[in-house]
């Protein structure tokens, strides 16, 4: 195991500049050196049954089963290190790309809304997920670049990648990493369930049952999507249309976190991260001023729907 670290390390600063990784797995060299005392340590946080089994072979084995919890516990904090300094973030599984349920079928209005959060709060908790997936490897190079370390020419073209898909106009890796830094993280449970409730009127309108749009996106290109009944002669927008719940989710995710109009949104997210705070959906209603023309009228609607249906509650799970 000492020789498999040991490479490891060295594999790390061979193949690029990766400091936190290597001085991870060298922490874990020297700790191997003491594995009955960190593996009593380690033991004695877990649970009683489990601790319990392992004590008991320990008192026949006692140098072995210290070092394999050592071991265990290593191989797991190594594996997570690698995972994050990878050029892609480990994958994350989506739930099932299930068709949105009718729920009109539903005549009980508690019943109805109680299957819509149901059913959409797993997809809204994933695809956070996915953008924190994203945003823990955007905040290990950006310590890096805070550092005064140089991206590596894979680490600026993803820099620059993300970049363009948040808007990023900064110039230089440094800058444009802490600006990155606000925008890719996640939208509230609450937030999200509250607005696809109201543009969606529960998931019964139309642009959600054949078009799988719970957030109201227009696009531009004929044929993108669904005509309203009522657009106006001149007009050209559709309301887009998506493949999967999911893509409708991810696609809002990435207009609040993006889209100029919704700077005052991320400002408060900022906010709240700065003082060590979880955003929560009710603070960032307010930054939805722009989203709907009634302005602050839709910032009070969405903030009813969230305090009506407790939805707050969901925002310690995204």
């Amino acid at each position: 195991m000492k020789l498999l670290l040991k490479r490891l390390a060295e594999g790390t600063r061979a193949i690029g500049r990766r400091p936190l990784l290597a001085r991870a797995i060298d922490a874990l060299r020297r700790v191997l050196a003491y594995p009955g005392r960190l593996g009593a340590a380690i033991v004695a946080r877990l649970p009683g049954g489990i601790a319990g089994r392992i004590r008991a072979i320990e008192s026949r084995h006692p140098h072995l089963v210290g070092q394999a919890v050592v071991v265990g516990a290593g191989i797991g904090i190594v594996i997570l290190a690698m995972a994050r300094f990878s050029d892609d973030p480990m994958p994350v599984s989506p739930p099932a790309d299930r068709a949105l349920p009718d729920f009109r079928v539903i005549e009980n209005t508690g019943e109805r809304k109680a299957a819509f959060i149901e059913f959409l709060s797993p997809v809204v908790e994933s695809e956070n997920r996915r953008v924190l997936a994203q945003r823990d490897k955007l905040l290990a190079l950006l310590d890096e670049l805070e550092e005064g370390e140089q991206a590596t020419p894979d680490e600026h073209a993803w820099l620059v990648k993300q970049a363009k898909r948040y808007r990023v106009k900064a110039k230089g890796d440094l800058q444009r990493a802490r600006e990155l830094a606000t925008r890719i993280d996640i939208v509230p449970i609450s937030l999200a369930l509250s607005q696809a409730a109201l543009e969606s009127a529960w998931g019964t309108s139309r642009f959600a049952r054949e078009g799988n749009n719970l957030f109201g996106q227009w696009c531009f290109t004929p044929g993108c999507g669904l005509v309203p009944l009522r657009r106006p002669e001149q007009a050209t927008y559709e309301v887009q249309a998506f493949d999967t719940i999911a893509g409708s989710v991810r696609t809002y995710l990435r207009t609040l976190n993006s889209h100029p109009a919704f700077q005052p949104l991320r400002d408060i997210r900022a906010q709240a991260r700065r003082a060590g705070r979880k955003p929560g959906g009710l603070a960032m209603a307010a930054g939805l001023i722009k989203y709907a023309a009634i302005g602050e009228k839709y910032v009070h609607h969405i903030r009813s729907v969230i305090r009506r249906n407790d939805l707050d509650r969901l925002d310690g799970a995204g």
